[in-house]
């Protein structure tokens, strides 16, 4: 196929060894490009990565290919474009065409990377591939005879080989004997020289350890060997190439950094001098002597260079005068480049790095009182200014992100007194600037603590019942306790508390607020509307009042339901009208009624009743009906009026008071019958009723007393009433009842009484 004699093994496992090892290969030149094989058998099948494999490797340029084939035919110009670029080097290819690369044929590709490989990595001189192994094999057994390595298989199995060429190429290598690699795992000595050739020599791993120990493939282990004599081959260029980038040319190098600026007095200035040599690249090592001179106002400066051993060299200066100064900067009897320097030094400002700020006001305070700390001004070197006029500003920024008065005093002496008055409790940042940089360690984080005795809003909270439900018929309370940070009761000497309730409207209720003076507030309102009501109970600023905080819990909803309304409220029935009587009972209705009118649908309204008659009180019984109405029971026991009083809650209800006038009724003891009547029904033989009068009916009626008078009264439709009157005395009682002198059905009969 190629001017290698490509036979691979029987064992198949070559093929994976052989495309990884190749792919990495491949992988180590199209990273130039930016460009990556991630599978051989099919990356290729455009052409693209073939071509720029190509041309990387060969420096030459392969025109007129597609840059984005999409179709078969783009892609087989590019394998063909590809393939023709290697004939054209002289590369003799057999059995390979385009379609076979485009088509992915495994075995084919590996043997076109192969012949590649061959050409521009191993094959440094002429001659077929059988003297291209050869050559590269004596070169092995030269460098390490006492492996007695004879192939590129077998040979390297144990992992000893790959370590002792390291060694021979790279002395030093590997900080103990070789001779202990003798017996020693074969996969642990592998990775071992690996790794020492890509550290030391920076050789890429192509070949991974575990595919040099299986010893299953020739070509990959020559293609990974050739970089050994490639490293060799090349060490001579790197040496000298080595030497020229370590030496420094006067004209490349420079300077760099604030002491070619500027400069203070007193005060060390600095810059830096850069090596460089004749390719313009950054020397990373030392070992020149650059020339440092300074003239200027100050009588003498004596400059301090120091060698970095990285290619820079730091130099410090100090001026004592202030004015223009020039620098000189040599190499080897010339100028670096940009030399000479005309440096401007001014006196030595304030340092805020070194400015000191203390003080207890920048470490703790108490809320409404008095806070105080102190700026000292000090110089780069830390040292005091003993003179004020440096324009300090300090800001002060409290917890509730407001802005904080200071007061700055200028001491005349490189000194400043602070003061300030926390107005809120809590975390301050206090900023302290010098021409807008912060001084020393600012901001600073100061806790303003409350002034001792007063509450902590957090640590209060208020309960009662005002605070779950409310109505509109009864005032609302709840109670407000009074805590410091640590849970404690606390009495302050004013109320610090302010009560806000807000209806369903937006509008405001009023609310009162009694100071209990044992850290507790009773607070009562009277709700107006029914629907949610929002309670917000807050914490006044002991400073500034206008600022308040919510308490635990707050803003607290409260539901106000219809309360019942005495006055609206409705009594009716028959026990307050007139018509009652001593002798019999009565009741009377109460319903319940908000102040709006309207009923209320439920009970448990503790409504009050009082009924007085002429002789006291007259015992009642008040039902609640569950519904809103409650029923009132009595009996009067005397005739006469009668006063009905009902209320609710000390308020009377409706019309309340009602007087009834009671009157005399019958009474059972008393009452007796004084007379009796009772009706005869004239009747036909025939048991038919008859309808007319005129029958001769005789009736007498004898009681214990003897016989009492009877009338007999003819109706004149076949019906005879008869009517008697009884004495008060009991007893029995015998009626005779005849017509035509014949005693009629029953007759006679008794009756007692």
């Amino acid at each position: 196929m190629a001017d290698a004699d490509y036979r691979p093994p029987q064992d198949t496992r070559w093929i994976d060894i052989q495309k990884r090892t190749f792919t990495r290969w491949a992988n180590q030149f199209l990273l130039e490009r930016m460009m990556k094989i991630e599978d051989l058998q099919y990356d290729l099948s455009d052409g693209l990565l073939l071509i720029n494999l190509l041309e990387i490797i060969s420096s030459k340029s392969i025109p007129n290919y597609n840059k984005k084939p999409k179709i078969r035919a783009q892609k087989l110009e590019n394998t063909g474009a590809s393939l023709q670029f290697l004939k054209n080097e002289g590369i003799k290819l057999v059995a390979i065409g385009p379609e076979d690369i485009t088509d992915s044929n495994l075995k084919l590709i590996l043997g076109l990377i192969w012949t590649i490989i061959l050409r521009y990595q191993i094959q440094k001189i002429s001659g077929g591939a059988g003297s291209a192994k050869n050559d590269l094999l004596e070169w092995v057994r030269k460098k390490i005879p006492e492996c007695d390595v004879r192939d590129f298989s077998n040979s390297w199995s144990d992992g000893r080989a790959i370590c002792h060429l390291v060694e021979a190429l790279k002395p030093g290598a590997f900080p103990e004997p070789l001779a202990n690699l003798v017996g020693k795992n074969p996969l642990d000595n592998a990775t071992k020289g690996e790794d020492a050739a890509e550290t030391e020599m920076g050789i890429p791993k192509i070949l991974s350890p575990e595919d040099m120990v299986a010893a299953l493939d020739e070509l990959s282990t020559m293609t990974y060997i050739s970089y050994f004599r490639d490293y060799e081959a090349n060490e001579g260029k790197r040496r000298a190439a080595d030497l020229a980038a370590r030496t420094a040319i006067p004209e490349k190098c420079y300077a760099y950094g604030p002491g070619l600026e500027h400069a203070e007095t007193g005060i060390p200035a600095e810059f830096t001098i850069q090596a460089v040599n004749a390719a313009g690249n950054k020397i990373p090592s030392g070992g020149e002597n650059f020339e440092v001179k300074i003239s200027g106002p100050s009588p003498s400066i004596t400059p301090q260079v120091v060698d970095n051993k990285d290619g820079t060299y730091g130099v410090t200066y100090v001026a004592s005068q202030p004015g223009k100064h020039t620098i000189h900067v040599n190499l080897k009897g010339k100028s670096i480049q940009g030399s000479p320097w005309n440096v401007p030094v001014d006196r030595a400002p304030v340092d805020v790095t070194k400015t000191k700020v203390h003080g207890p006001g920048i470490e703790r305070a108490v809320q409404g009182e008095p806070a105080t700390f102190y700026i000292e001004s000090h110089d780069r070197l830390g040292q005091r200014i003993k003179f004020g006029g440096d324009p300090y500003k300090v800001s002060i920024k409290g917890p509730q992100n407001n802005d904080e008065d200071a007061k700055i005093v200028d001491n005349k002496d490189g000194s400043y007194t602070v003061t300030y008055v926390p107005i809120h409790y809590g975390k301050h940042t206090v900023n302290v600037n010098l021409e807008n940089r912060p001084v020393a360690n600012s901001p600073y984080t100061v806790n303003a603590s409350k002034p001792k005795g007063y509450p902590d809003a957090m640590q209060c909270y208020a309960d009662g019942p005002g605070l779950k439900e409310a109505d509109t018929a009864l005032p609302a309370t709840f109670t407000i306790y009074a805590r410091d940070e640590n849970g404690n009761t606390v009495v302050p000497r004013e109320n610090p508390f302010l009560v806000e309730i807000t209806q369903p409207d937006g509008s405001d209720l009023p609310a009162q607020v009694k100071d209990n003076r044992d850290g507790t507030y009773t607070v009562t309102y009277q709700a107006q509307e029914v629907g949610t009501h929002e309670i917000t109970v807050g914490l006044k600023n002991p400073v500034a009042p206008q600022y308040w905080e919510h308490i635990k819990d707050s803003p607290f909803r409260v539901g106000v339901i219809p309360g019942t309304d005495a006055s609206q409220s409705r009594v009716w029935g028959p026990g307050v009208e007139d018509g009652v009587q001593d002798n019999l009972p009565t009741h009377f209705n109460i319903e319940a009624r908000d102040k709006k009118g309207n009923p209320i649908r439920e009970g448990g309204d503790p409504f009050e009743v009082k009924i007085t008659g002429p002789k006291g009180t007259v015992p009642h019984k008040l039902t609640d009906n569950g519904d809103g109405t409650y029923r009132v029971d009595y009996a009067p026991e005397h005739a006469g009026n009668h006063r009905i009083d009902v209320g609710l809650r000390n308020k009377p209800v409706a019309n309340s008071p009602y007087n009834i006038n009671v009157r005399e009724g019958a009474d059972h003891n008393t009452t007796f019958i004084e007379g009796f009547q009772f009706v005869i029904r004239a009747r036909t033989k025939s048991g038919k009723d008859m309808s007319r009068g005129g029958e001769k009916f005789e009736v007498k009626a004898k009681g214990p007393s003897g016989e009492v008078p009877v009338k007999l009264s003819d109706l004149g439709n076949g019906l005879y009433q008869v009517n008697y009157s009884i004495p008060p005395a009991k007893g029995t009682w015998n009626f005779d009842v005849k017509v035509n002198g014949q005693h009629i059905q029953g007759s006679p009969f008794a009756h007692n009484h």
